[in-house]
């Protein structure tokens, strides 16, 4: 029998590869989830299909756990309004309440406005040759990457973080804190990946992570994944860049971690 008050789950850059994943692995659990999506609906809508069908909440009668909300993780404002519109869409007003949270306190709204887990996927790179130091030298490249795999995390947990505080106040199954996880990866843990812009932001995104932990303790836990390559998209197009470029890159990115995985595994 599902429970009376599934978990909500966000997942930012969820329509596909590794998001995609997350998403379904959280439908699989019980949880309801809001995926987010920027450019392709048509995948998003089909895949928020998917959640319900794999997830045991599709016994629940009249009831719709799963939805998909386009925003641009690039932008502040659309981050704030991905996050809004997550919780009005899954924590709606009582119902006979007309006037919606209106009449309830500041306090009260956050109990019933909530998420459970918000799962930080979005991110960018623009292929280069690590090896080539005149090749890594676009402004362009470094200002997305900083927007995209920095300042887009932190967007997120600041705009995220009163609504995953309340799901740990108003707690009543002794399930702890509330979890805020970004995806980072292997070449910010090592030069290695798709550009040097790509490695070093990947890096400031891990400590991020760590500083985000320290703040948002003990209501928030932050954690971070750092995947190497995943036989997603993004896979086969890193494959081709290096198929044009050599394959020194490539090989050697490979060698540091053993073996590619799939979405699923991490």
């Amino acid at each position: 029998m599902p429970p009376a008050n599934p978990p909500i789950a966000l997942v930012t850059a969820g329509s596909a590869g590794l998001g995609a994943a997350v998403a379904l692995l959280f439908a699989r659990t019980g949880m309801r989830v809001v995926i987010n999506y920027h450019g392709d609906s048509q995948r998003a809508n089909d895949l928020v299909r998917q959640l319900q069908a794999a997830s045991p909440l599709s016994l629940r009668p009249g009831r719709t756990d799963f939805h998909a909300i386009k925003a641009d993780l690039s932008l502040r404002p659309e981050i704030q309004r991905l996050v809004g519109e997550t919780v009005a869409i899954m924590c709606p007003p009582p119902s006979g309440v007309a006037e919606g949270y209106a009449t309830m306190t500041d306090q009260q709204q956050q109990q019933k406005q909530h998420l459970d887990v918000v799962f930080s996927n979005g991110g960018w790179t623009q292929m280069r040759d690590l090896m080539d130091l005149d090749d890594n030298l676009v402004d362009e490249d470094w200002d997305k990457c900083f927007t995209m795999n920095v300042k887009s995390h932190l967007w997120l947990m600041h705009a995220a973080r009163p609504y995953l505080e309340a799901s740990y106040d108003s707690d009543s199954n002794g399930n702890g804190a509330a979890s805020f996880i970004t995806t980072a990866s292997l070449a910010g843990v090592q030069p290695s990946g798709s550009s040097l812009a790509y490695s070093v932001t990947k890096a400031a995104q891990l400590h991020l992570a760590r500083a985000l932990a320290k703040i948002a303790a003990p209501k928030v836990r932050v954690n971070s994944v750092s995947p190497g390559l995943l036989m997603t998209v993004r896979f086969f197009l890193f494959v081709f860049w290096n198929a044009v470029v050599g394959w020194f890159n490539l090989l050697a990115y490979v060698a540091c971690i053993c073996v590619s995985g799939m979405g699923l595994e991490v």
